[in-house]
């Protein structure tokens, strides 16, 4: 079995990943070759679907990139892990679990959004995604636990 040092060190490292990918995303959303077929994400699926995807409605929430909000989240769930492996803090690790919930809701909307709404993929978002998802899996790991 896993045991929880090993938990907290695994959510640092996937989140170190994905605060990397959202600044990718971000670079490639403002890029002057972002509207070109050029990028990755068209060697991936064919077409441009990063360029769609952060050119939708749903690409920011109060007027912020969603990658922000990415860069963000990913840095301080990423901290709080840090803490929680290092020190004893209840409550940097009540707050890993739900960073880490929230994180793997979160990114479902994201791929129903991109499934269902837009029907075209980010490549990057995709792995930010799944990242998120592991880290909600990690986060309900971390609940049971606690219990």
């Amino acid at each position: 079995m896993i045991k929880r040092p090993k938990l907290y060190i695994a959510i640092i490292i996937l989140c170190i990943i994905a605060f990397a990918l959202s600044i990718i995303i971000e670079i490639e959303k403002h890029s002057a070759e972002a509207s070109a077929i050029t990028t990755f994400c068209s060697a991936v699926q064919g077409v441009n679907g990063c360029s769609i995807v952060q050119a939708s409605e749903y690409s920011q929430i109060l007027g912020i990139d969603n990658p922000i909000y990415g860069m963000v989240g990913f840095i301080l769930l990423g901290a709080l892990a840090l803490i929680s492996w290092k020190f004893t803090s209840s409550i940097a690790r009540k707050l890993v679990i739900i960073g880490c919930i929230i994180t793997g809701t979160l990114s479902s909307w994201f791929l129903y959004v991109q499934t269902f709404i837009l029907h075209t993929y980010c490549f990057y978002c995709l792995i930010v995604d799944g990242i998120s998802i592991i880290l909600f899996i990690i986060g309900i790991m971390l609940l049971i636990k606690k219990k």
